[in-house]
């Protein structure tokens, strides 16, 4: 990722740093709404920067550092983002040169940001509020935690960004009784358009966060979470996967050229997978214990209700979901004798199961210990 730099008025000269969406906050505070009032109503008083950037409701009277991204200036509390940020804490203790009061707004220096000014909104309300900012205990958006996460790698703010990694663990895990027992895929709520990936913590919508968190995972170096991420890029349409996806704050995030290529690999090697899993569950001829009331077993009916995929030769319709679960589905089946119903759970297990241990290597990926912290679903 390309360094970037921070002009800052009043600090130093330069120095180099490296949407359900309000789910993240627990209300829209008051204070931190942007205001349409320039900095200041009188022209002679507006200094250097008043006639482009206008005043954020995050403006203390008693802040002594103004922070501008794009054109919203936030006046804040130096001491605050130098306790929470290593990089603005080294910032702020370079000595600093006599400052021409032009240089200053109301008084206080200026630290220009390359962030834009909702994703800086956002990282100042985590840092004011605390844990106030988040419903804990309650799932949020990948993308209301995204930007988060991106600044606090970037300046350095560890308890929130360890806060923001837990979070993904709970979706983008290594092993695999995690997935089983803390993630699911669920239909969108638009209808059976989209699979999302959720837990108690975090939802992953994949038409809008799948490429982008392929992204944040290089960039925090989380390489164990790479391939559930590449995973659901192979869910999205090729065209999506090659065009980028267009986030909220406006960027477009896209595959770099290696990336797109493992994921179109993988889309071929998942379809296959899962048509060879479904075909396997849809061939389960029950246990040698059935007790069903019918002379032929359970087997024909969990054929007729899983359908061959070799019969119907549905190629049109080949799903690169290799990570199906049919539990549900199979919990539904009252017809079933308690014995084929195990059976056929430990099958669809068994199926998830050798599709995660092969997940790497099926996504072009080498993820050193991967297969170590599989564990045997109970």
């Amino acid at each position: 990722m390309a360094s970037e730099e921070h002009t800052v008025v009043g600090i130093a000269s330069e120095l180099p740093v490296e949407e359900a969406e309000t789910a993240v906050l627990v209300e829209d505070s008051k204070n931190f709404h942007r205001n349409s009032l320039p900095l200041a109503e009188d022209p002679e008083d507006e200094g250097p920067f008043a006639p482009d950037v206008f005043r954020s409701e995050c403006w203390y009277e008693d802040g002594n550092i103004v922070l501008i991204a794009e054109c919203v200036a936030f006046r804040v509390h130096r001491g605050l983002l130098a306790q929470h940020s290593t990089i603005f804490h080294d910032l702020f203790s370079v000595p600093q040169p006599c400052t021409d009061a032009s240089e200053l707004i109301e008084g206080c220096p200026v630290v220009h940001l390359s962030d834009t000014s909702d994703d800086v909104e956002r990282l100042l309300r985590a840092l004011y509020d605390g844990p106030s900012a988040f419903k804990y205990g309650e799932r949020l958006s990948f993308s209301s935690i995204a930007p988060l996460l991106e600044l606090a790698h970037k300046y350095n703010i560890e308890a929130l960004r360890d806060d923001m990694v837990l979070r993904m663990r709970t979706v983008f895990c290594h092993q695999f009784s995690v997935f089983k027992s803390s993630a699911e895929f669920i239909y969108s709520p638009e209808g059976y358009t989209e699979r999302i990936l959720r837990s108690t913590a975090l939802e992953i919508v994949p038409s809008r966060d799948a490429i982008r968190s392929v992204e944040l995972i290089r960039l925090i170096g989380e390489t164990m979470m790479l391939p559930m991420a590449f995973y659901l890029c192979t869910l999205l349409p090729a065209a999506t996967l090659i065009s980028g996806s267009k986030l909220p704050n406006g960027r477009m995030a896209y595959l770099s050229p290696g990336d797109l290529a493992h994921c179109m690999e993988a889309r071929v090697v998942l379809a296959l997978r899962a048509y060879k899993a479904r075909e396997r569950i849809s061939l389960f001829r029950g246990t040698e214990t059935c007790v069903s009331s019918n002379a032929h077993g359970c087997g024909p009916g969990i054929e007729s209700v899983f359908g061959s995929p070799r019969a119907t030769r549905d190629v049109d319709n080949v799903s690169t979901h290799a990570l199906t679960d049919w539990g549900k589905r199979i919990k539904r089946m009252a017809w079933l004798c308690k014995s084929c119903r195990t059976g056929l759970v430990e099958e669809n297990n068994a199926c998830q199961r050798h599709v995660w241990e092969k997940l790497p290597e099926d996504l072009g990926l080498v993820v050193p210990g991967w297969n170590a912290a599989v564990e045997t679903a109970t």
